[in-house]
């Protein structure tokens, strides 16, 4: 095929492109599809999906492109195996397309990749999980728990509920002064502590359910800015109560010479561990940042309290080495003053941008999306950038921002191929019209033969009529001249008797009376010809100089009817149940075409003895014409295929495979629907449904 400009436009995109006909067989691909599919472009044509895939893949397509046939343009994610066994998920985007009638004509399938995405979200997936992981084991293994600022338990661990006897729900909720949980001289003085300091550590003497008393030495961390209305705070408790226990039971005197040295040893021995927990942590989720901003595909920054670029990932940095201009986002670098930065360009948007990420550092707004685009060393780029806050120890932005170029420049195309299906449907258009014309010449033709005869035998006993009339006249000439030659002669007696002889020798009596029935026969003849002939005018008429009218129905089918009468007389009887209809709003002579048609399929599927008949009713804003025959019925099979162009089961040169097709669009030009019901070897119904009153068009 020669390719469009639209199409040598798709060939020449990364992305994966190719057009198939109706059958789901290919027409078009572009590179990037025939190199998955490890076939030259060329051979990929007229081929199916299952010729150039294993067939997992294949079926998964097909299953697709079926679901976008009947739905209309679909999104889809599926992982496809070419035959060298490479691997790739794709994003499809199908775009079905439908000729003048509706039906189905082809499909228009656009791929993207989205192997690497699906990559870093199991990687993501898999962080999360190891997080969980270490969630589980403080909540199994560690006493934590976290409080509100009114002194509320919001969370406690599995050995926290242990420890003390009581279960998360009741201990959920209830503040821990009521229960005993907290520091000599309450837990106001560690929370205000907590507002100049970021830990406290205090020992907690409590009861546990039974009475039992038990000791935790507890680290208290605030969660949360400052500012926060509903700050909370995490604590992860050492339970001493065995030591407590131990040193209860020593002297008295050995007690108060040792505690302040035993106090000192575990304040030391608690800041070595915590640190070197916090530093463990800290390095722990700096790696794991490191390596999601590595992972991530997206450009992204982090920028301070003040402003400042603190980091960007490997994305932002490449692009920055590689493809930035001075003067241009992308050459602001980790140090800057990113907000102060953006109002040094010249662009005035940067201006703006650097505007709205202040309101964001000032907390008048959380975030910020806009899309621009800036020059690079391959050209101008348009990138979509988001800007959001986080709260660390102070408020910060992040930002994300996605080169979405080829997304733009993909949509452009996209908007282009419909322009150009837009035409072609245009074109198609005027040719089922051309297709429809055709299809009554033919179907007009077919009955052609029996018109003929039908209008044959009454010219036929018309002409035999007057041969017999003609020779009566003669008689009757031959009579009036006998009267003439016996009025000569003279003599009455051999007068009457010439003239009784003569009457009896022609019948006088009997031709008198039979003129009138000759002549009735061939006034009756002449009145079924014109019938025919005016019937076969109405028929026929052109129905692109026919306006819409409202119309008896009734009239349409009787005249289509006498059109049929030769081809179906000699093997079914037509048996019409007429109910009452209103006028309905049509064209007739197209509605005409589709009775005809189904009259003559009902009279080929009844070999001998059949039965038509020919039902009406009127049922709210709609009435239906059923036509059901007692024929051979049609084969489950091909149900779903009798309406399309070129579909017939006829032996060649008896079928076009177009009549039930027209029949279809016509219906569906007068906004009804053709129902079928039929079982082999039983028959077939063909209800038609049409409304009384066509909906008025849009404007």
């Amino acid at each position: 095929m020669n390719a469009s400009w639209a199409e040598q436009a798709l060939a020449t995109l990364p992305l994966a492109a190719w057009f198939k006909e109706a059958s789901l067989h290919y027409v078009w691909v572009n590179a990037a599809w025939a190199d998955f599919l490890d076939c030259p472009p060329a051979e990929c044509m007229g081929r199916l999906d299952r010729d150039l895939l294993p067939a997992p893949s294949a079926e998964a397509l097909e299953i697709g492109d079926l679901r976008a046939q009947l739905r209309g343009p679909t999104r889809e994610e599926v992982r496809l195996t070419a035959r060298d066994a490479r691997e790739q998920t794709l994003l499809l985007y199908r775009v079905p397309h439908y000729d003048r009638n509706g039906e189905f004509d082809g499909l228009t399938t656009l791929a993207v990749d989205i192997t690497q995405q699906h990559t870093l979200a199991r990687q993501i997936e898999t962080l999360v999980q190891e997080m969980e992981v270490q969630r589980q084991a403080l909540h199994q293994h560690a006493l934590v728990s976290i409080t509100s600022s009114e002194g509320n338990y919001l969370y406690v661990s599995e050995p926290l509920c242990a420890l003390s006897g009581y279960t998360q729900e009741q201990l959920l909720g209830t503040p821990r002064a009521a229960l005993g949980f907290v520091p000599e001289g309450g837990l106001g003085p560690v929370l205000d502590a907590l507002q100049l300091v970021n830990v406290e550590r205090f020992e907690i003497h409590g009861k546990r359910n039974n009475g039992q008393d038990f000791w935790l030495q507890s680290l208290l961390v605030p969660m949360g800015g400052p500012g926060d209305a509903a700050r909370r705070y995490f604590e992860i408790s050492t339970d001493i109560t065995a030591i407590k226990q131990r040193e209860e039971t020593l002297e008295a005197e050995v007690r108060r010479r040792t505690e302040e040295l035993r106090r000192v040893n575990e304040v030391l021995e608690m800041d070595v561990d915590v640190r070197e927990q916090v530093e463990a942590d800290l390095r722990h989720q700096h790696a794991l940042v490191q390596s999601m901003l590595a992972s991530i595909t997206a450009e992204i920054l982090l920028l301070s309290g003040k402003g400042l670029l603190l980091q960007t990932n490997l994305p932002w940095d490449q692009f920055a080495e590689t493809e930035a201009e001075d003067g241009t986002l992308h050459a602001a670098i980790p140090g800057d003053n990113f907000i102060e930065y953006c109002r040094s360009l010249a662009n005035p948007i940067y201006h703006l941008l650097a505007d709205r990420l202040a309101e964001i550092l000032a907390g008048s707004l959380s975030s910020y999306e806009f899309q621009y685009q800036e020059p690079a060393r391959s050209g101008l780029r348009a990138f979509s950038f988001t800007a959001s806050a986080w709260n660390g120890e102070e408020r910060g932005i992040i930002i994300i921002q996605q080169d979405i170029t080829d997304a733009q420049q993909n949509a452009v195309a996209l908007e282009k191929r419909n322009a150009e299906l837009v035409a072609l449907n245009a074109q198609l258009q005027s040719v089922q019209h051309q297709l429809l014309q055709s299809e009554k010449l033919a179907s007009i033709g077919q009955l052609a033969a029996g018109i003929a005869h039908e209008i044959n035998n009454p010219i036929g006993y018309v002409s035999s009529n007057l041969g017999s009339l003609g020779n009566y006249v003669n008689d009757l000439l031959t009579l009036v001249d006998r009267y003439a030659e016996a009025l000569a002669r003279g003599g009455q007696h051999e007068q009457q008797a010439e003239l009784a002889k003569a009457r009896t020798q022609i019948d006088f009596d009997f031709m008198r009376e039979d003129i009138d029935s000759l002549l009735g026969e061939c006034k009756e003849g002449i009145t079924r010809v014109k019938r025919i002939v005016q019937d076969l005018k109405d028929f026929s008429r052109v129905d692109a100089t026919q306006d819409w009218a409202a119309v008896d129905l009734h009239a349409g089918l009787d005249s289509t009817l006498n059109i049929v009468h030769n081809e179906i007389k000699y093997k079914a009887e037509v048996v019409k149940d007429y109910g009452e209809l209103p006028l309905v709003e049509c064209m007739i002579s197209q509605l005409n075409q589709v009775f005809l048609n189904l009259l003559v399929n009902a009279g080929h599927a009844i070999e001998a003895n059949g039965r038509i008949g020919i039902r009406t009713r009127h049922v709210g804003d709609e009435v239906c014409v059923s036509f059901s025959d007692n024929g051979c019925g049609i084969p489950q099979a091909n149900l779903n295929r009798i309406f399309d162009p070129f579909f017939t089961t006829k032996p060649i040169g008896q079928g076009t495979g177009l009549g039930l097709s027209l029949s279809y669009g016509i219906v569906q030009k007068h906004h009804g629907r053709i129902e079928v019901h039929s079982r082999p070897n039983e028959g077939t119904t063909f209800d038609i449904w049409l409304p009384v009153r066509q909906p008025a068009p849009l404007t």
